[in-house]
């Protein structure tokens, strides 16, 4: 599921498995206050249909969450994140 959203070639090069993936966001979500895990819910149910504030807010919290993680997650959360596009 996680991963359905990455470019192909991204996987390719680099190359991060479901599990791998589902780590990561769970140590990153643990870290989250009760309010940014609601939000974050509601911006990940439906990415593309939340507003710009929340879109920015999720980016945000991933890049900074990104760091305050251990590693392997770190650097396999690192990578997923890497390979999104902004939505047009």
């Amino acid at each position: 599921m996680i991963l359905e959203s990455l470019k192909s070639e991204h996987v390719d090069f680099f190359p991060v498995s479901e599990a791998d993936a589902t780590a990561a966001f769970t140590a990153l979500y643990k870290n989250l206050s009760e309010q940014d895990k609601a939000r974050c819910k509601r911006v990940t149910g439906n990415f593309a249909h939340s507003n710009t504030e929340d879109q920015c807010w999720f980016v945000r919290a991933m890049y900074e969450g990104v760091e305050r993680l251990s590693e392997p997650s770190r650097g396999k959360l690192a990578r997923l994140a890497l390979g999104q596009e902004p939505t047009p």
